[in-house]
C-alpha cells in the first residue's frame, strides 16, 4: 500500500510539473492595414470642412502589436490628423480603428502617406499607407485632380517564385501582373533584371507599353537555370510612375536542379563491322541476327526497318512493324540475304525509332556474295567486274579534333576497294575549304585490289584559331558512281 501511494505521489508531481511548463514558439505582431493597395479616399472637400474616415489596423500576430506613433507624410502639410493617444495596443489576431480627419486648406490634391510605426516583426513589409483628398473653393464645386501614375505589383511583398526544382536547361514561365492605381495612364518604358540573375530570366516579350488608370498588365517572365544553384534577384520596371517614393522592383526567385533526362541511346553490336553473309547461293539463303542496343534509360520504340535501294530486294527482316527494347536491353531483327546474281551485295540497313542519339548512326553495313556454288544444275547470270569505293565509318566525320595552330598532326585515312576488280585511285583533293590546312601523302594512279584497302596519310596544319570544316574527294574510276566519292573532315585550331 504503502509503494503505491509513492507512486501515485510522484505521479501527481509530474502532471504538476507538465500542467506549469510552457512550449515556447517563436512571437509575432504582424501590421497589416484593411484594404492596403486601395486609397483610403476623403474625395472632394470644401477648405475649412472636416471629414473624417476609420483607418482599420490588423494584428495578424500571435503576440500582442504596440503601435507607438501614427504620423503623416510632410507633403501633406498639416490637412490630415488622427485620435491617436499616444499608445495602443492589439491584440494577436485582433485589428483597431484609428480615425484619421481631413480638413484641407487649400484648393488643391493633397494625396500622400500615413506612417504608423509600432514593434511589429513584419519589418520588410509595408508600415503606410495612402490617403487621398481634395480641398475645393466651395462645396459642391471640385477642383480638378491632380493627375497620377501609380506603379504597383500583384502580391508586392512575396518573391515571383519559379519553384525549386526547375530542370537545367528546361524553362518555366510565370505572370508578373503590374498595375496602375492613379489616375492617368502609366507608360512602362522597359523592364529589366538584375545583374546577378546571369541572364536566367527573360522577357517573352520586350518594348514599352501602356497601363490605363486603374488597370493592369501581365508581363511573361521566362526562367531557364544553367546551373545547379538559387537564382534571386530583383526585375526592374521603368515608367513614368508619380509614386515615385515606393519601389519600382519585385522580387523573383528560383532554383536550378540537375535532372535525370530521358535517353533511348540506338547502338548495334560490331558497329564498325559488317554484318557479313559470305558466299550465299540463290538456292540456299542465309539468315544472320543483326543485334540492336538500347543504351538509354527509356524504351526505345523501333518502328521500321529498311534496306538501301542498292540493295534490290537481296535482303529481308523479319521486322513485324513494331518493336519495343526496354532501357540497357537488346533485341534481335533476323536478316536473310537472297541473292539474284553472281555479284557482291553491299549496302545499309537503316533502323528507325525514336532514338535520342540522332548525331549517331541509325544504319548497319550488310555484306554478301551471291554465288552458284550449291544450286545443281543452275547457271546465274555473270556480272561484269566491279569496282566499289568505300571509306572506313562513310557516316561519320574524319576528326582531327584540337591541333596547335602553327603546327601539323598526321592521321591515316582508309580507302577501301568492296567491288569485285581493281579500283585505279586518279586523285586525292580537297574543297576550296581546306585548301593549304590539310594536305595528302598520296601518288596518283594507286591501284586497290579487289576487296583490299590502302591508307593515305591526311597532315591537318591550321593556321588560324578556328574551326575546318570542308569535303575530301577520292577520284577514281570507281563503278558505284551513284555513291559518294567524299568524306567530311573536321579539325580546330587552338591557342
Amino acid at each position: 500500500m504503502q509503494k503505491i501511494f509513492k507512486l501515485f505521489a510522484g505521479l501527481m508531481i509530474s502532471l504538476m510539473f507538465i500542467s506549469t511548463t510552457s512550449f515556447a514558439i517563436g512571437e509575432t505582431r504582424i501590421l497589416q492595414f484593411e484594404n492596403p493597395h486601395a486609397t483610403l479616399e476623403f474625395g472632394d472637400t470644401c477648405t475649412g470642412v472636416s471629414v473624417t474616415k476609420e483607418l482599420k489596423l490588423l494584428n495578424n500576430g500571435n503576440s500582442s502589436l504596440t503601435v507607438n506613433d501614427i504620423r503623416f507624410h510632410e507633403n501633406l502639410d498639416g490637412a490630415y490628423v488622427s485620435d491617436f493617444s499616444g499608445s495602443l495596443v492589439i491584440e494577436a489576431n485582433s485589428s483597431a480603428i484609428v480615425n484619421v480627419t481631413f480638413t484641407p486648406t487649400e484648393e488643391q490634391s493633397y494625396l500622400g502617406l500615413v506612417y504608423v510605426e509600432s514593434d511589429r516583426t513584419n519589418t520588410n513589409q509595408d508600415r503606410s499607407h495612402v490617403l487621398g483628398g481634395n480641398g475645393t473653393a466651395g462645396c459642391g464645386e471640385p477642383i480638378p485632380p491632380v493627375e497620377t501614375k501609380i506603379l504597383a505589383f500583384e502580391n508586392p511583398h512575396a518573391p515571383l517564385d519559379f519553384g525549386d526544382e526547375v530542370c537545367i536547361g528546361s524553362s518555366v514561365s510565370k505572370v508578373l501582373r503590374v498595375f496602375n492605381n492613379g489616375t492617368a495612364p502609366l507608360t512602362v518604358s522597359s523592364i529589366r533584371f538584375h545583374e546577378n540573375l546571369n541572364g536566367a530570366y527573360v522577357l517573352n516579350s520586350a518594348g514599352s507599353f501602356v497601363i490605363d488608370a486603374n488597370g493592369s498588365v501581365d508581363v511573361n517572365i521566362t526562367f531557364t537555370p544553367t546551373a545547379e544553384q538559387p537564382y534571386i534577384g530583383l526585375v526592374y520596371v521603368e515608367s513614368d510612375r508619380t509614386n515615385i517614393d515606393q519601389d519600382r522592383s519585385h522580387l523573383v526567385s528560383g532554383t536550378g536542379k540537375i535532372c535525370m533526362v530521358d535517353t533511348r541511346i540506338l547502338a548495334f553490336e560490331n558497329p564498325h563491322s559488317a554484318l557479313a553473309f559470305g558466299n550465299t547461293s540463290t538456292c540456299t539463303p542465309s539468315t544472320q541476327a543483326l543485334k540492336i542496343f538500347n543504351n538509354g534509360n527509356s524504351p526505345l520504340a523501333i518502328t521500321d526497318v529498311r534496306f538501301h535501294e542498292n540493295l534490290e530486294g537481296a535482303y529481308t527482316s523479319d521486322f513485324t512493324g513494331s518493336l519495343v527494347i526496354e532501357a540497357n536491353s537488346s533485341a534481335v531483327v533476323n536478316i536473310t540475304f537472297t541473292p539474284t546474281a553472281e555479284q557482291p551485295y553491299v549496302g545499309l540497313v537503316y533502323v528507325e525509332s525514336n532514338r535520342t542519339n540522332t548525331d549517331q548512326d541509325r544504319s548497319h553495313v550488310l555484306s554478301g556474295m551471291g554465288t552458284d556454288i550449291g544450286c545443281e544444275g543452275s547457271v546465274l547470270p555473270v556480272i561484269e567486274d566491279t569496282r566499289i569505293l568505300a571509306f572506313e565509318s562513310p557516316h561519320t566525320p574524319f576528326n582531327f579534333s584540337d591541333v596547335d595552330v602553327n603546327t601539323s598532326v598526321t592521321l591515316p585515312f582508309k580507302i577501301m576497294n568492296t567491288g569485285t576488280a581493281p579500283l585505279t585511285i586518279n586523285e586525292i583533293r580537297f574543297h576550296s575549304s581546306l585548301e593549304g590546312s590539310v594536305t595528302a601523302d598520296f601518288t596518283p594512279d594507286a591501284v586497290i585490289s579487289a576487296g583490299d584497302s590502302i591508307l593515305v596519310d591526311l597532315t591537318f596544319s591550321p593556321t588560324a584559331e578556328q574551326t575546318y570544316v570542308g569535303l575530301i574527294y577520292v577520284e577514281s574510276d570507281r563503278t558505284n558512281v551513284n555513291q559518294d566519292r567524299s568524306l567530311l573532315l573536321v579539325g580546330t585550331g587552338t591557342n
